[in-house]
Protein backbone atom coordinates (compact mmCIF):
# COMPACT_ATOMS: atom_id res chain seq x y z
CA UNK A 1 0.00 0.00 0.00
CA UNK A 2 2.57 2.36 0.70
CA UNK A 3 4.05 2.34 -2.69
CA UNK A 4 0.50 3.26 -3.91
CA UNK A 5 1.01 6.80 -2.08
CA UNK A 6 2.11 9.90 -3.41
CA UNK A 7 3.38 11.14 -0.07
CA UNK A 8 5.46 7.78 0.04
CA UNK A 9 6.93 8.45 -3.45
CA UNK A 10 7.79 11.81 -2.82
CA UNK A 11 9.67 11.62 0.50
CA UNK A 12 11.70 8.57 -0.42
CA UNK A 13 14.16 9.60 -2.67
CA UNK A 14 14.56 6.34 -5.35
CA UNK A 15 18.42 6.59 -5.06
CA UNK A 16 18.18 5.11 -1.35
CA UNK A 17 16.30 1.89 -3.10
CA UNK A 18 18.95 -0.56 -4.53
CA UNK A 19 18.67 -0.60 -8.68
CA UNK A 20 18.15 -4.53 -8.59
CA UNK A 21 15.04 -4.08 -6.56
CA UNK A 22 12.37 -6.28 -8.07
CA UNK A 23 9.19 -7.03 -5.92
CA UNK A 24 6.11 -8.53 -6.79
CA UNK A 25 2.96 -6.61 -5.58
CA UNK A 26 -0.10 -8.82 -5.11
CA UNK A 27 -2.60 -6.76 -5.46
CA UNK A 28 -3.08 -3.43 -6.74
CA UNK A 29 -5.22 -1.39 -9.11
CA UNK A 30 -3.73 0.14 -12.35
CA UNK A 31 -5.07 3.11 -13.79
CA UNK A 32 -4.32 4.51 -17.28
CA UNK A 33 -5.60 7.74 -18.68
CA UNK A 34 -5.62 9.42 -22.30
CA UNK A 35 -6.14 13.05 -23.24
CA UNK A 36 -8.48 12.14 -26.69
CA UNK A 37 -8.64 14.91 -29.01
CA UNK A 38 -5.19 16.48 -28.75
CA UNK A 39 -3.46 15.55 -31.52
CA UNK A 40 -5.83 17.39 -33.38
CA UNK A 41 -5.25 20.33 -31.07
CA UNK A 42 -1.30 20.06 -31.86
CA UNK A 43 -2.54 20.86 -35.63
CA UNK A 44 -5.43 23.14 -34.89
CA UNK A 45 -3.70 25.61 -32.24
CA UNK A 46 0.12 24.32 -32.58
CA UNK A 47 3.12 22.71 -30.34
CA UNK A 48 2.86 25.74 -27.75
CA UNK A 49 -0.82 26.19 -27.24
CA UNK A 50 -1.40 22.59 -27.35
CA UNK A 51 1.55 21.42 -24.64
CA UNK A 52 0.44 24.28 -22.64
CA UNK A 53 -3.17 22.31 -22.46
CA UNK A 54 -1.43 18.73 -21.43
CA UNK A 55 0.35 20.56 -19.03
CA UNK A 56 -2.35 21.97 -17.36
CA UNK A 57 -4.44 19.07 -17.49
CA UNK A 58 -1.48 17.03 -15.03
CA UNK A 59 -1.06 20.43 -12.94
CA UNK A 60 -4.97 19.35 -12.60
CA UNK A 61 -4.87 15.64 -12.64
CA UNK A 62 -2.01 14.87 -10.57
CA UNK A 63 -3.91 16.04 -7.05
CA UNK A 64 -7.05 14.25 -7.82
CA UNK A 65 -5.02 10.89 -7.91
CA UNK A 66 -3.19 12.42 -4.70
CA UNK A 67 -6.01 13.31 -3.19
CA UNK A 68 -7.85 9.92 -3.14
CA UNK A 69 -5.08 7.98 -1.61
CA UNK A 70 -3.47 6.98 -5.07
CA UNK A 71 0.32 7.56 -7.02
CA UNK A 72 1.19 8.95 -10.12
CA UNK A 73 3.80 6.25 -11.34
CA UNK A 74 4.47 8.09 -14.55
CA UNK A 75 3.50 10.45 -17.51
CA UNK A 76 3.82 9.52 -21.32
CA UNK A 77 2.51 11.79 -23.75
CA UNK A 78 -0.63 13.02 -22.77
CA UNK A 79 -1.75 10.12 -20.63
CA UNK A 80 -0.91 9.22 -16.60
CA UNK A 81 -0.50 5.90 -15.10
CA UNK A 82 -1.04 5.83 -11.48
CA UNK A 83 -1.30 2.83 -8.87
CA UNK A 84 -4.18 2.25 -5.91
CA UNK A 85 -4.24 0.35 -2.81
CA UNK A 86 -8.21 0.00 -3.17
CA UNK A 87 -9.74 -0.47 -6.58
CA UNK A 88 -12.52 2.27 -4.79
CA UNK A 89 -10.49 5.21 -4.47
CA UNK A 90 -9.27 4.31 -8.20
CA UNK A 91 -12.60 4.85 -9.39
CA UNK A 92 -13.63 7.78 -7.29
CA UNK A 93 -10.82 9.41 -8.70
CA UNK A 94 -11.69 8.46 -12.40
CA UNK A 95 -14.86 9.77 -12.13
CA UNK A 96 -13.94 13.00 -11.04
CA UNK A 97 -11.33 13.42 -13.69
CA UNK A 98 -13.96 12.36 -16.25
CA UNK A 99 -16.51 15.43 -14.86
CA UNK A 100 -13.40 18.08 -14.32
CA UNK A 101 -12.72 17.99 -18.23
CA UNK A 102 -15.31 20.41 -19.88
CA UNK A 103 -14.25 22.96 -17.11
CA UNK A 104 -10.51 22.32 -18.00
CA UNK A 105 -10.92 22.18 -22.18
CA UNK A 106 -10.71 25.30 -24.00
CA UNK A 107 -10.28 24.04 -27.13
CA UNK A 108 -12.63 25.79 -29.49
CA UNK A 109 -14.23 23.55 -31.72
CA UNK A 110 -11.98 20.43 -31.19
CA UNK A 111 -13.75 17.98 -28.19
CA UNK A 112 -11.00 17.34 -25.84
CA UNK A 113 -12.07 14.43 -23.30
CA UNK A 114 -10.88 11.88 -20.73
CA UNK A 115 -10.62 7.83 -21.50
CA UNK A 116 -9.94 5.85 -18.71
CA UNK A 117 -9.26 2.06 -17.83
CA UNK A 118 -8.69 0.50 -14.98
CA UNK A 119 -7.39 -3.52 -14.15
CA UNK A 120 -6.71 -4.87 -10.45
CA UNK A 121 -4.32 -7.62 -9.75
CA UNK A 122 -0.41 -8.57 -9.42
CA UNK A 123 2.52 -6.74 -10.55
CA UNK A 124 6.24 -6.34 -10.29
CA UNK A 125 7.38 -3.09 -8.89
CA UNK A 126 11.24 -2.03 -10.31
CA UNK A 127 13.77 0.80 -10.08
CA UNK A 128 14.14 2.01 -13.30
CA UNK A 129 16.56 4.90 -14.25
CA UNK A 130 15.82 6.04 -10.24
CA UNK A 131 12.17 5.90 -10.33
CA UNK A 132 9.66 3.28 -9.38
CA UNK A 133 7.94 1.58 -12.05
CA UNK A 134 5.44 -1.61 -12.79
CA UNK A 135 5.63 -4.16 -15.26
CA UNK A 136 3.73 -7.17 -15.84
CA UNK A 137 0.40 -8.58 -17.26
CA UNK A 138 -1.76 -6.54 -15.18
CA UNK A 139 -0.01 -3.40 -16.39
CA UNK A 140 -0.37 -4.61 -19.70
CA UNK A 141 -4.27 -5.11 -19.60
CA UNK A 142 -4.79 -1.91 -17.77
CA UNK A 143 -3.06 0.03 -20.79
CA UNK A 144 -5.06 -2.43 -23.59
CA UNK A 145 -8.56 -1.57 -21.50
CA UNK A 146 -7.64 2.07 -21.46
CA UNK A 147 -7.49 1.47 -25.23
CA UNK A 148 -11.35 0.62 -25.65
CA UNK A 149 -12.47 3.83 -23.44
CA UNK A 150 -13.91 6.76 -25.65
CA UNK A 151 -14.19 10.13 -25.02
CA UNK A 152 -16.04 10.19 -21.48
CA UNK A 153 -15.56 6.52 -20.66
CA UNK A 154 -14.24 5.03 -17.72
CA UNK A 155 -13.85 0.48 -18.44
CA UNK A 156 -13.25 -1.19 -15.38
CA UNK A 157 -12.25 -5.26 -15.76
CA UNK A 158 -14.31 -7.76 -13.52
CA UNK A 159 -11.89 -7.60 -10.45
CA UNK A 160 -12.13 -3.83 -10.35
CA UNK A 161 -16.31 -4.01 -10.71
CA UNK A 162 -16.21 -6.97 -9.05
CA UNK A 163 -15.94 -5.19 -5.44
CA UNK A 164 -19.11 -4.04 -4.14
CA UNK A 165 -17.79 -0.34 -2.61
CA UNK A 166 -17.20 0.49 -6.69
CA UNK A 167 -20.95 -0.96 -7.13
CA UNK A 168 -22.20 0.47 -4.21
CA UNK A 169 -20.47 4.10 -5.83
CA UNK A 170 -21.28 3.53 -9.47
CA UNK A 171 -24.91 2.66 -8.26
CA UNK A 172 -25.25 5.81 -5.47
CA UNK A 173 -23.76 8.12 -8.59
CA UNK A 174 -26.28 7.19 -11.17
CA UNK A 175 -23.42 6.14 -13.29
CA UNK A 176 -25.05 3.34 -16.44
CA UNK A 177 -22.48 0.37 -17.18
CA UNK A 178 -22.47 -2.08 -20.10
CA UNK A 179 -20.23 -5.33 -19.98
CA UNK A 180 -18.85 -6.34 -23.00
CA UNK A 181 -16.72 -9.79 -23.81
CA UNK A 182 -12.92 -8.10 -25.32
CA UNK A 183 -10.09 -9.51 -27.16
CA UNK A 184 -7.11 -7.55 -26.02
CA UNK A 185 -4.40 -7.14 -28.14
CA UNK A 186 -1.75 -9.88 -27.53
CA UNK A 187 -4.05 -11.26 -24.69
CA UNK A 188 -5.75 -14.67 -25.88
CA UNK A 189 -8.32 -14.89 -23.16
CA UNK A 190 -11.02 -12.20 -23.52
CA UNK A 191 -11.42 -10.57 -20.58
CA UNK A 192 -14.98 -9.33 -19.67
CA UNK A 193 -14.76 -5.40 -18.66
CA UNK A 194 -17.70 -2.97 -17.89
CA UNK A 195 -18.06 0.35 -20.04
CA UNK A 196 -18.75 3.19 -18.05
CA UNK A 197 -20.10 6.63 -19.81
CA UNK A 198 -20.27 9.76 -17.66
CA UNK A 199 -21.16 12.15 -20.89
Amino acid sequence: ALLSTQSFRDLFSVQDISRDLCLTIKNLTLFFTDLQGSTALYEKDGDFQAYNLVRRHFDHLMPIVRNNSGAVVKTMGDSIMATFADPINAVRTAVEMVRSMPALSKSGDIPIGMRIGLHEGAAVVVNVDERLDYFGQTVNIASRIKDLAGAGEIWLTEPVFGSSSVKDFLAAERISHTVHQKTLKGIATPYAVHQCRLT
